[in-house]
């Protein structure tokens, strides 16, 4: 009897576990870019200027020290995104992160 409640508590507890990673996925194919904007960290000023020359965006706001941006591009962010990071000296297109 105790080899059968043994396995029944590892079957359960194996459920318990697999059972929530199975509903888990990628939040940010889903999750919209807040406020139309993009977060751009880059290696320089000139480096962030030519690539908004060449994908024309709204600056909303800059953090010199920390070569990051915050823009807001004219049509679809994702696209923008995308083809922004391409862009030689920008290292990283990512979604703002909610402040809380």
């Amino acid at each position: 009897m105790r080899l059968v409640d043994r396995c029944g508590f590892a079957m359960l507890a194996t459920l318990a576990f697999a059972g929530s990673a199975l509903g888990a996925r990628d939040p940010g194919a889903s999750v919209s870019w807040p406020g139309g904007t993009a977060v751009v960290s880059y290696g320089s000023e000139a480096a962030l200027a030519a690539a908004l020359e060449r994908h024309p965006a709204q600056l909303v706001r800059r953090i010199p020290a920390l070569r990051v941006a915050t823009v807001r591009p004219h049509g679809d962010v994702a696209r923008f995104a995308a083809a922004i990071d391409a862009e030689p000296g920008i290292l990283r297109v990512e979604r703002a992160s909610a402040r809380r």
